[in-house]
């Protein structure tokens, strides 16, 4: 295959050049893009070269589902408990904590509940940053996480494909077209339209990532970057996900 090893750039000036001046690609937006396609490319290298750990749809899908109901009976609990129980949490963090000053449950604002002042909860912990290893994290962000989580691990399990005849997915094709989508929604505000004729891409988006990825992957048919690409219009479609430029 084209590329053994990760290299430091997948696109040089030359090609990046001329996909600007064949797209009409704005010079205000020329670093963002590429920065864009090249993270894009280092992640479909690594799905590429790194399977994923084997679980059937289904598994993935049952888990999925459970992340969703978990994540939203959380979100709905700490947003509606009382502000006693968070005064219960941390006394017993001061009492069973050494370095209670530091990690655990807290108060992150003044809290004087005999003045009025009800102090904001949060919980620190050790982080992986051993230059700053301590993270604070406030409630109302945890609260707000676990909505985010519950809200993609929905869509995650709807996406899912069933199991089906004939060859397996192609991951790091389908993750590196959802990443087109959103770039050319999102970067170069524009549709991203699907249209090709006797299997050749006529649209400027279908036209756009089969040049793209016919750079990254030769030796990949046409027919199947537009079949895949035609598969996540029909999964936005179905999901009725909204957008920020307009179809």
């Amino acid at each position: 295959m084209k590329w053994d090893n990760l290299p430091q750039r997948f696109f040089t000036d030359e090609f990046l050049n001329a996909l600007y001046q064949r797209y009409k690609v704005d010079s205000s937006i020329h670093d963002a893009l590429r920065q864009r396609l090249e993270n894009s490319a280092r992640e479909w290298y690594y799905l590429r070269n790194v399977e994923d750990v084997d679980a059937t749809p289904r598994e993935v899908r049952h888990s999925l589902n459970k992340i969703a109901r978990l994540a939203n009976e959380l979100s709905a609990h700490l947003t509606n408990v009382p502000s006693a129980v968070w005064s219960a949490l941390v006394e017993t963090n001061d009492t069973v904590n050494q370095n209670r000053y530091v990690l655990g449950v807290h108060h992150d604002s003044h809290h004087y509940p005999e003045l009025g002042l009800i102090g904001s909860p949060a919980i620190t912990v050790v982080g992986d940053n051993e230059h700053d290893p301590f993270v604070t994290i406030s409630v109302s962000d945890l609260t707000e996480a676990m909505s985010a989580l519950a809200s993609t691990a929905d869509i995650a399990s709807q996406i899912i494909p069933k199991v089906t005849q004939g060859p397996p997915p192609d991951k790091p094709l389908r993750k590196w077209m959802a990443d087109m989508s959103n770039m050319w929604r999102i970067t170069l505000e524009r549709p991203f339209t699907f249209a090709d004729y006797k299997g050749e891409p006529i649209s400027g988006a279908a036209c756009f990532c089969v040049n793209v990825y016919e750079h990254l992957s030769p030796e990949t048919p046409v027919s199947r970057v537009l079949r895949e690409m035609k598969k996540r219009k029909a999964t936005e479609k179905a999901l009725n996900i909204e957008f920020r430029a307009l179809e």
